[in-house]
């Protein structure tokens, strides 16, 4: 009996252990399953939202020490318009003259344009090719061979007037020191050196200006322009040579009985003027050309756009349209720098102690027009790269130290041979700064680009997920799941990326991407 109670104690037991231990793993169960169906809560947000127009760019620079600064014209050209006077106070950056800017404004108004088309048929190949854009591109293409023709009858002109102004430096005013200027028998009516050399030049140039004045009267849009130009070109290049070796000769003068100062004088300033047309037929050249170059690009770009739509869209056109747009942005640039360089500005703050243009003076290239004093002002040092480029310009606000305010006053037109990157100038705005000369400093310049119009966004780099397929964001869809998105991604702004492609302003994305996967059901958080 007292064997029967022990065994049915035993059994008791065994079956308490059994229902503690189920019991146990019940609850065990319950606590896994809340936690698979527990949503990661994600907190999202608009493209649009989170940047793409004003953004900052992080740069260290070096500071250099000025006290005055020689402000010189980058074109040559006439001066349309002067805003300050000797004695006058300027800030960094601040306009004080400009050179006439007509056609460098209407070629960046043109960039400008060819920007957002080409912009617009990236887009369209990118969400797929409709009946109508090959319409669209057909027009363009008309758009952009009217252009060039055009771009063609402004080149003739510009070849006649350079015509002009070389006849009328050479024949209108050299002539008036030579006998017979335009024989065989030509002679120089006072006694120098290098007569011999200078009346065979004489000669040489009345040949060139005769083959000019013939060639002119066969121009068609239908002629080969860019060989005119270069002919026109090397013969402006002889006729300067020819005045540089008759102004050295007269600069060597002395007056005498026979040769009086005033004749002298007299003799150097036609051989001024006549220079002053020959720089003036040069640059008129060199932009006539210019342009028509970029029309010829840009009707080849109009043309291979609309065979490739009706080739059909393909992974390479989608490539081919990238790099036009990329052509145009460039192209872009390039016309901003070309107005730029018609815009003289004050690089430091100071005093303009010499100022030596007016109204209708015609300046050379890098012709000195004046100097800003300033004891003791800095300017900053620092290089970008090509990618930076479009949206950082002179005007641009910085941020130095995190503390004093400076501007871009200059942007390199071309790459650092050392560095390899874009010299960038800064200088800070008339404040006391401790600064010494060759310190590093901490630089946030902004940028004034609107990305968006690019088809570029500005998003946190948290909103990445990258792995080796490549790099997408999530966004959460109707059933709050989310979905992966590829993106092309591009330079690291701080704690954020700029985004190539693959976004658009209306897309709403999750802001923390860690953790997720495609497909997984999350709670948005308010």
């Amino acid at each position: 009996m007292i064997k029967t109670f022990k065994y049915l104690g035993i059994i008791i037991l065994i079956a308490v252990v059994i229902l503690i231990f189920r019991s146990g793993k019940e609850d065990d169960n319950a606590g896994l399953a809340l936690l698979a169906n527990r949503q990661k809560e994600v907190k999202i947000a608009s493209v649009a939202e989170l940047g793409g127009v004003k953004s900052t760019l992080p740069l260290i620079g070096e500071v250099k020490s000025e006290s005055e600064i020689v402000l010189r014209s980058e074109i040559s050209g006439e001066i349309s318009k002067v805003y300050k006077k000797i004695g006058d106070e300027v800030r960094q950056g601040e306009l004080i003259a400009e050179i006439k800017n007509e056609v460098q404004k209407a070629a960046l108004t043109q960039a400008d344009a060819q920007v957002d088309a080409a912009n617009a048929l990236f887009i369209k190949l990118q969400k797929g090719q409709r009946d109508e854009q090959i319409d669209i591109l057909e027009f363009n293409r008309q758009k952009a061979f009217q252009s060039l023709q055009e771009a063609k009858i402004s080149a003739i002109n510009a070849l006649r007037n350079a015509f002009i102004l070389a006849d009328d430096a050479i024949r209108g005013k050299i002539d008036q020191m030579f006998s017979n200027p335009r024989s065989p028998s030509v002679k120089i009516n006072f006694i120098v050196p290098n007569a011999f050399r200078i009346e065979d030049k004489r000669i040489l140039t009345e040949g060139l200006l005769l083959a000019w004045e013939n060639a002119n009267k066969t121009l068609t849009v239908d002629s080969d322009l860019i060989l005119y130009f270069r002919n026109a070109d090397e013969t402006l290049g002889s006729i300067a040579e020819f005045l540089d070796l008759l102004a050295s000769e007269i600069n060597s003068l002395t007056s005498n009985v026979r040769l009086s100062k005033t004749s002298i004088n007299e003799f150097t300033n036609l051989v001024s003027f006549a220079r002053s047309n020959v720089n003036s037929a040069k640059g008129s050249i060199s932009n006539a050309r210019g342009n028509l170059n970029s029309q010829v690009s840009l009707l080849d770009i109009a043309e291979k756009h609309l065979e490739q739509a009706k080739a059909g869209e393909r992974d390479e056109d989608i490539a081919s349209a990238e790099a036009a747009l990329k052509q145009a942005r460039g192209a872009l640039a390039l016309a901003r720098a070309n107005l730029e360089k018609t815009l003289i500005r004050a690089t430091i703050p100071g005093t303009l102690t010499l100022f030596s243009v007016d109204r209708g003076d015609f300046v050379s290239a890098f012709e000195e027009v004046a100097i800003v004093s300033n004891k003791g002002v800095s300017e900053i040092i620092t290089f970008i790269t090509e990618d930076d480029l479009n949206s950082i310009s002179p005007g641009a606000i910085v941020k130095i130290q995190g503390k004093y305010n400076g501007i871009v006053t200059s942007v390199a037109r071309a790459l650092d041979k050392k560095t390899k990157k874009i010299e960038v100038k800064i200088s800070i705005n008339g404040e006391e700064v401790e600064f010494i000369s060759g310190q590093t400093v901490a630089l946030e310049i902004e940028r004034k680009n609107d990305l968006s119009k690019f088809n570029q966004f500005l998003i946190p780099i948290s909103a990445l997920k990258i792995s080796s397929e490549g790099t997408v964001v999530f966004t959460v869809n109707e059933a709050d799941r989310v979905s992966e998105n590829p993106i092309v991604e591009g330079s690291i702004v701080g704690d954020s990326v700029i985004v190539k492609s693959g976004l658009t302003a209306e897309m709403e994305i999750v802001l923390d991407a860690r953790g997720l996967k495609d497909g997984d059901t999350v709670s948005i958080k308010k």
